[in-house]
């Protein structure tokens, strides 16, 4: 069976580490998500949540960072691919892509 997974909190997992001067790449990784795990999983998609707590006095700049930082790390990923319309994804389904 095929899974789509409609929340995953990695990217912000990622994004805060950077902060922080560490490097957590979505290649691989020891979270709960990475490359490979999607690949095992068999998964068709999934979606990479920007969860920003109140306490931020500008939620938006945050939640654009960590957009920055998902597609720093895609760049990497050979296997993950984002998709903004239903047209992306029948593209990924198409050429194995996630």
């Amino acid at each position: 069976m095929r899974v789509i997974d409609l929340h995953c909190d990695t990217i912000w997992k990622i994004s805060d580490s950077q902060i922080k001067s560490e490097r957590i790449e979505l290649i691989k990784n020891s979270l709960c998500v990475d490359q490979q795990k999607l690949i095992d999983g068999n998964f068709y998609a999934m979606c990479f949540a920007a969860f920003v707590p109140n306490k931020y006095e500008n939620p938006f700049e945050l939640c654009n960072y960590y957009f920055d930082v998902l597609f720093d790390r895609l760049k990497d990923c050979d296997k993950i691919a984002p998709i903004f319309k239903f047209e992306d994804f029948e593209k990924n389904r198409k050429q194995g892509k996630i």
